[in-house]
């Protein structure tokens, strides 16, 4: 039946261009769709460590650790509503706050840099810097990330 719709009534006539054309059209609105649309685009944060300790990540329904990022490591990660992290034996959450598009890179995985310093403060970094950087100064609008208050 499908073959029918594609070449009409003989199927020695060739493809229907105008069926084709209308899967073309309506498969680049869906990929347009997807493309512009916020709730299909996933936002990852690669966290640098540049503290002096172990910093776990911890999953905020169960309260128990899912990675570790070691001193001068990082790890790429979603970051749906913040991160939540344990420094030692303190348990400390982050809120979300995307940077502006200039800090971010990806299409359908959207991706930032951030850093972790031993000041408990999470910074924004643009694409391409190398890490551990000292000094941070400027920062776009609600970074850095301080802990949220409980």
């Amino acid at each position: 039946m499908a073959s029918e719709q594609l070449y009409g009534d003989r199927p020695d006539a060739g493809p229907d261009l105008v069926a084709v054309s209308r899967y073309i059209i309506a498969f680049v609105f869906l990929v347009a769709w997807v493309g512009v649309s916020p709730a299909l685009v996933l936002y990852e944060i690669d966290l640098y460590n540049n503290t002096n300790l172990p910093v776990e990540l911890v999953d905020v329904r169960t309260h128990s650790s899912w990675a570790t990022i070691e001193p001068g490591r990082s790890k790429r990660f979603i970051y749906w509503e913040g991160v939540t992290l344990r420094i030692g034996e303190k348990t400390v959450h982050f809120n979300r706050v995307d940077p502006p598009k200039v800090y971010m890179t990806g299409l359908f995985s959207i991706t930032f840099s951030a850093q972790l310093n031993p000041d408990m403060k999470i910074y924004a970094l643009l694409p391409g810097t190398q890490r551990p950087v000292k000094g941070i100064r400027l920062q776009p609008r609600g970074f850095p990330l301080s802990p949220s208050k409980s």
